[in-house]
């Protein structure tokens, strides 16, 4: 989100060409934040599967000379309504570029006001708030320039703010968000903030024409076909419902989830990441045609039944993080999925696969570094075959209640560090002990987390996965 950030304001601006390949601005955001890391500025959180920065922090002593830097060039004025004063708090912002809210432990959790709501804050680019709704969403009219926006409620008044190009929104209440079809210059909108939306509009972002990342929130109800405009653009579509989906090019588009989901000379070239999921449809579906026509992702999330895996040779070899929940595979997924090269995520959780049998065959999953099977019904066995996974680092088997033992071939995977045991049963978790059955095919792992299922879960708790 930080580099979307970036790209709305325009501070990413240039454009670099290797080979044949362009560079999108969101790759260039990344290679500045990339050298603000190799500086010592900005310390990594976290990494995504593909290396990419996932989360980000700055040292307290560069946070606050940033700050303080950035207030004085009125670049950036942050206002911690937990711990500054009410006079600080209500003094005027002057002429400051951007404004992020904290706080909510305070009296003023329930709405924060800016200071002099009566001005016109024309210079105002940014505005971001957190867990601090804006008392009175009405002074949104005076932020007339306000190019991104993060706020904890929504308002129609937000089809006001018509330069805006990010947008999130993280109420969970909201009834129609109709009125964003006026925000024509949008490049990222996220509404996974909201925990059901229903009655949108199936033409209503069919005129932001630089759209480039859109989140949905996981459950919403569309009316008729959803329109997507550019779909040569598009990086990123989360929680997209297959059934009422239809992406709209100049040249072609496409109506069904099915055959004729991608015309065959349709790509995706700029989509990285892609999250479908369709609970509704009664007849499994094929998703051949939309991974065909995404050859750079690295991302892919699948939900709903599915007829079977498209071939190795039709997904991308960029692919680094696969998650498949309740697809239903009637077919053995790993025949397919190790011959992935750069896989380094994989996630089989929710009646994933139906079947008894799983094999990892010899030099499968030559970069795979984590892999979880949550609530396989099904599987009754799995094979290791030795050299399989060599790069296995992190492996978790949770409630895989049919399973009855771990794979003898997990004592030649020598790079594993961490092994996880969830809700198994007695039967399997006392093999994995000291002196048990299967102790030799684990003795070389570091670390070994046994919880039984009464401990899992706490009193009114159910098990997710994400």
């Amino acid at each position: 989100m930080l580099i979307q950030m970036w790209v709305a304001e325009g501070l990413v601006y240039r454009m670099q060409h290797i080979g044949s390949n362009e560079e999108t601005l969101e790759d260039v955001g990344e290679q500045y934040l990339q050298e603000l890391v190799q500086r010592c500025m900005v310390q990594v959180g976290q990494k995504r599967s593909i290396a990419r920065i996932k989360t980000c922090r700055l040292h307290d002593l560069m946070r606050d000379f940033c700050v303080e830097k950035a207030k004085s060039e009125n670049f950036l004025h942050v206002i911690n309504i937990d711990h500054e004063s009410n006079e600080e708090i209500e003094a005027p912002i002057g002429e400051v570029r951007r404004v992020a809210i904290s706080g909510g432990s305070s009296p003023m959790r329930h709405g924060f006001t800016l200071p002099s709501t009566s001005q016109k804050y024309f210079h105002l680019r940014s505005l971001l708030t957190f867990s601090v709704p804006l008392k009175e969403q009405s002074m949104l009219r005076n932020f007339k320039y306000l190019r991104v926006y993060m706020g904890m409620h929504f308002t129609p008044k937000i089809n006001s703010l018509i330069h805006l190009r990010f947008l999130s929104i993280r109420d969970p209440i909201v009834s129609s968000i109709s009125s964003l079809g006026n925000l024509k210059c949008l490049q990222t909108l996220d509404l996974r903030g909201i925990d059901w939306l229903g009655n949108v509009p199936n033409d209503m972002f069919i005129n932001m024409e630089h759209l480039r990342h859109l989140y949905l929130p996981r459950k919403s109800k569309i009316r008729g076909k959803l329109q997507l405009p550019n779909a040569s653009k598009l990086q990123t579509l989360v929680n997209i419902p297959v059934s009422v989906c239809d992406v709209k090019d100049p040249r072609v588009g496409f109506d069904e989830f099915g055959k004729e989901l991608m015309p065959s000379n349709f790509t995706f070239n700029c989509l990285h990441v892609l999250k479908i999921i369709e609970h509704g449809m009664a007849k499994r579906v094929t998703t051949t045609p939309m991974v065909m026509s995404c050859p750079h992702i690295f991302q892919l999330r699948l939900e709903g039944k599915m007829e079977k895996l498209p071939e190795h040779d039709k997904i991308s070899q960029h692919l680094a993080q696969l998650k498949l929940k309740e697809t239903h595979l009637e077919e053995d997924p790993m025949l397919i999925l190790e011959k992935l090269p750069n896989l380094k995520i994989l996630h089989l959780s929710f009646t994933a696969y139906t079947g008894k049998k799983m094999i990892c065959s010899v030099r499968g999953f030559p970069q795979l570094q984590s892999l979880i099977l949550h609530s396989l019904d099904g599987l009754e066995e799995w094979e290791v075959e030795e050299g399989s996974m060599p790069n296995l680092y992190h492996l978790k088997i949770e409630f895989c209640r049919y399973l009855k033992m771990v794979p003898d071939g997990l004592q030649f995977v020598g790079n594993l560090q961490k092994l996880e045991i969830v809700g198994m049963g007695p039967s399997f978790e006392g093999r994995l002990g000291k002196g048990g059955q299967d102790f030799y095919k684990i003795r070389h792992v570091p670390s070994l987390e046994v919880i039984p299922f009464r401990f899992y879960l706490s009193p009114g708790q159910t098990a997710t996965v994400e």
